[in-house]
C-alpha cells in the first residue's frame, strides 16, 4: 500500500484478524492523556525526558507515535468523555485553569467523543461480540478501567493505549473480542514489526489547525 491507511492483514497482532485497511483507530486512557500533559511539550521538542529508562521509553514511543506517525498516517485518536472525567480527578490543579486549558486543546483537535470520524471508511464495528462482563471483571480495579476498555471495544477501536503496566497484562483476555490493550512502547515494537515505521506514504500535509490547537497548551502564548 501506498496511501496512508493501514493493511490490517500485514500486522495481525494489532488488527486481531480483521481484514481489509483503513485507519488505525486508538482509543486513549487516562494514564496516556496525563502523560501526554505532562511531557507534551519535551516530546513536540525533541527534548530529552529526564525520567528512568523504563517510563522514559513509554514516553518516547508515545511521542513517535503522536509526532511523525498520526501527522503523516491514518491514525485516529480517540479521548472518551469518561476518560476526561477520570482526568480531571488525577490531575493535580488547583485553580483548575491549566486543565481546563489542556481539555479544550483535546476538544479542539478533535480527539474528544466517541467517534472517529471515519466514516469514509463506514462504520467501525468491532469484530466480535461484546466483552462478557466476567472477562471485564479481570481487569483491575481502578478509576474507569474497566468501563473505559468496555466503551473502546463497543465503538470498534482497534488498540486501547494505556500505560497501566498491570491493564496491559489483561491483553490476551481482551483480545478475543477485538481490541488490543497495549503501552505506547510495545505499540510502536507492534508498528515495528509489521513495517509500519519506514513507510513513506504519499498523504497530503497534515491538518495543521489540529496541530496547532493540540501544541497550544504547551506554547508560552495562551
Amino acid at each position: 500500500m501506498s496511501g496512508p491507511a493501514f493493511d490490517y492483514t500485514t500486522a495481525p497482532n494489532i488488527f486481531l484478524g480483521r481484514d481489509g485497511s483503513g485507519p488505525l483507530r486508538i482509543v486513549w486512557d487516562t494514564s496516556v492523556l496525563i502523560l501526554f500533559q505532562k511531557y507534551g511539550e519535551t516530546l513536540w521538542d525533541d527534548g530529552p525526558v529526564a525520567e528512568p529508562d523504563h517510563l522514559r521509553d513509554q514516553i518516547e514511543a508515545l511521542g513517535t507515535i503522536v509526532n511523525p506517525l498520526w501527522l503523516t498516517r491514518d491514525i485516529r485518536f480517540q479521548v472518551l468523555p469518561q476518560t476526561l472525567i477520570d482526568f480531571q480527578r488525577h490531575f493535580p490543579d488547583p485553580d483548575g485553569k491549566v486543565r481546563e486549558r489542556f481539555i479544550d486543546a483535546i476538544e479542539a483537535a478533535r480527539l474528544f467523543g466517541v467517534g472517529f470520524g471515519d466514516e469514509d471508511y463506514g462504520p467501525p464495528a468491532p469484530t466480535c461480540e461484546p466483552i462478557p462482563r466476567e472477562t471485564l471483571a479481570c481487569l483491575p480495579r481502578r478509576g474507569l478501567d474497566r468501563e473505559l476498555v468496555d466503551v473502546a471495544q463497543r465503538v470498534g477501536a482497534h488498540v486501547f493505549l494505556t500505560n497501566d503496566k498491570k491493564l496491559a497484562q489483561k491483553a490476551p483476555q481482551i483480545a478475543l473480542y477485538g481490541l488490543l490493550l497495549v503501552r505506547p512502547a510495545q505499540l510502536l515494537d507492534e508498528l515495528g514489526f509489521a513495517g509500519e515505521l519506514t513507510r513513506r506514504p504519499d498523504w497530503p500535509a497534515p491538518d495543521l489547525q489540529r496541530v496547532v490547537e493540540l501544541l497550544r497548551p504547551f506554547s508560552s502564548n495562551p
